[in-house]
């Protein structure tokens, strides 16, 4: 796509806008054009988006999180209460609370302050939380690296055993209608449901970078290539 950056970190789109999350800043796509986005972040190293119900968009990059909305920009970096400077992934939980993940734990934003999960507190089974996807009715499913997944609340963390040790990489976790998606660094995808873990055969590489459902079929995106089939 012409403007667009070479070296893309995430897509989210939004309305009839796709926001792209760089290595070289925050650009849109919109009516058939790239550019950069009209907001000057603490940070161009941008990681990953979410987007709340009221239109906010929650960017992660380097220097924590900002918030872009109709009453401007707000930044939340680490003298603000995150637990690390940079932010790898940021979601928005159903109950509206916005989660964080850093290189030094995860936090949780909301309207009675900022709640860190660390693992020295035995939150977390591992500080570098680098994926976050909406889970039940006020948490998230946290993904590490070599430390799998850990399902977070406001009252804690719980580690899921069926993927322990998994080293999730950036923006791989999906949580759909009672099963989670983890895309792992050297060990494939994988399926998790009711307790029993599926590894989807026959994939092009085993680092998996990219999930999506279009058309009733999965696209896995791979370093060594595209597959699509039914997973």
């Amino acid at each position: 796509m012409p403007g667009a950056p070479r070296l893309v970190n995430a897509l989210l789109p939004v309305g009839d806008t796709l926001w792209i999350a760089s290595a070289k800043g925050l650009y849109l796509h919109r009516d058939g054009v790239v550019r950069p986005a009209p907001v000057r972040l603490p940070s161009p190293h941008v990681n990953g988006l979410a987007a709340a119900p009221d239109g906010t968009l929650w960017v992660a990059h380097s220097q924590g999180v900002s918030a872009i909305g109709p009453r401007g920009v707000r930044h939340v970096g680490r003298r603000d209460g995150l637990p690390a400077r940079i932010a790898y992934a940021v979601a928005v939980a159903r109950d509206g609370a916005v989660w964080v993940g850093t290189a030094g734990g995860a936090a949780r934003l909301a309207g009675d302050g900022i709640q860190t999960f660390r693992q020295a507190d035995g939150a977390v089974p591992h500080d570098w939380i680098n994926a976050l996807t909406p889970h039940g009715p006020d948490g998230v499913l946290a993904g590490t690296y070599d430390a799998g997944v850990v399902a977070l609340t406001p009252r804690g963390g719980a580690p899921l055993p069926e993927l322990g040790g998994a080293w999730v990489n950036p923006g791989g976790l999906w949580a759909q209608g009672g099963v989670i998606w983890v895309a792992t660094l050297g060990t494939g995808l994988w399926r998790a449901a009711g307790g029993v873990t599926h590894r989807v055969p026959n994939l092009p590489a085993d680092d998996v970078t990219a999930t999506v459902w279009w058309q009733g079929r999965a696209w896995i995106g791979t370093r060594g290539g595209l597959a699509a089939g039914g997973v």
